[in-house]
């Protein structure tokens, strides 16, 4: 899936409107996303403060801060892990 086709499908996760490209962003018209090496970050408010350098010890902050150790920590996927992902996005195409 190209990057246009792919943005054709992304929604805002504040508002559910379709995002457009605006230069290294993504917006809805009422929210913007930032484009960080390619890649959406299609946050919520509270977690795209995070993003920022915010502070934060809710639940939701302490998951995110998890997740964001995860996919550095353990950047090797099992094959097994790694068919697994990729079924999750086949309904997108091949990028």
């Amino acid at each position: 899936m190209t990057g246009s086709a792919l943005a054709a499908v992304l929604r805002c996760p504040e508002c559910a409107l379709p995002l457009a490209p605006a230069e290294a962003r993504l917006s809805c018209g009422r929210h913007s996303f930032p484009v960080v090496d390619g890649v959406p970050r299609l946050l919520p408010g509270d977690l795209m403060r995070l993003l920022d350098g915010a502070e934060g010890d809710d639940v939701r902050a302490r998951t995110y801060r998890s997740f964001g150790f995860e996919w550095t920590a353990f950047r090797q996927q099992l094959e097994s892990y790694e068919r697994n992902f990729r079924w999750y996005l086949e309904p997108l195409g091949a990028a």
